[in-house]
């Protein structure tokens, strides 16, 4: 699904399309009002993430815009410190959730998924292959095929775990720094110890059995972080 962002905050913009593209989204990454709206005019997004800061007239004429369409795009938009103003600006110009920031990638992901469902009851939510693991956003759980191609066990995964795990598959044979998975998993400013990450490593590791009997083992990078290799039959 194609989703567009509206975000003038170059630091913001990355990590947040960074974060759809990881769960199998197309981002389209605009930093005015207008450029989203001429793009718009050339091809369907599903969805709108968009920063409500700088000029409210100019988000109100892109939520306007949604809601005049044929088809209307669910709109999440995003809230500096809960500011109840915006909050209603925004919910009255036809915004139909709003997220508060600092952003929590799983949440922002959660709402984002949720809203989708409701506007697209007939469309399955992508699902992520890598054989023979299948991760599937809803509900947080990874289906591991037998020998022989049957769906085999299903593992329930922490909304932590699945979106770790997700990164780490998506990523596989690049080591990852601690910074840089804290950054995607629990958000830029979460304050996580190593031992918490450690943690949440080693139960995936547990669950989904990433050691030398698998198809892909867990690495420790030694004063780095982490590399989830695929190994050679």
């Amino acid at each position: 699904m194609r989703i567009a962002l509206l975000d003038a905050d170059p630091a913001e913009q990355a990590l947040i399309s960074q974060l759809l593209e990881r769960s199998g989204f197309e981002c389209a990454v605009h930093t005015d009002a207008r450029a989203l709206l001429a793009d718009a005019r050339t091809r369907r997004f599903n969805a709108l993430v968009v920063d409500w800061k700088g000029h409210p007239a100019d988000h109100g004429a892109v939520l306007g815009h949604t809601r005049a369409a044929a088809t209307r795009t669910p709109t999440l938009m995003m809230v500096a410190n809960g500011r109840e103003e915006d909050i209603i600006a925004g919910l009255s110009c036809g915004a139909d959730d709003y997220l508060i920031k600092p952003i929590r990638p799983s949440e922002l992901i959660a709402r984002l998924q949720a809203l989708l469902r409701r506007a697209y009851p007939n469309e399955t939510l992508e699902r992520y292959e890598f054989e023979p693991y299948r991760f599937d956003p809803e509900p947080c759980e990874v289906a591991i095929a037998g020998a022989d191609g049957s769906d085999g066990d299903r593992v329930v995964l922490t909304q932590k775990e699945f979106d770790l795990g997700l990164l780490m598959f998506r990523n596989a044979g690049r080591p990852m720094s601690r910074n840089h998975i804290r950054e995607v998993v629990w958000g830029g400013d979460a304050d996580i110890s190593s031992r918490t990450m450690d943690t949440h490593v080693s139960r995936l590791r547990a669950k989904l059995g990433l050691n030398t009997q698998s198809v892909y083992r867990v690495m420790p990078v030694y004063g780095y972080g982490y590399r989830l290799d695929r190994l050679e039959p």
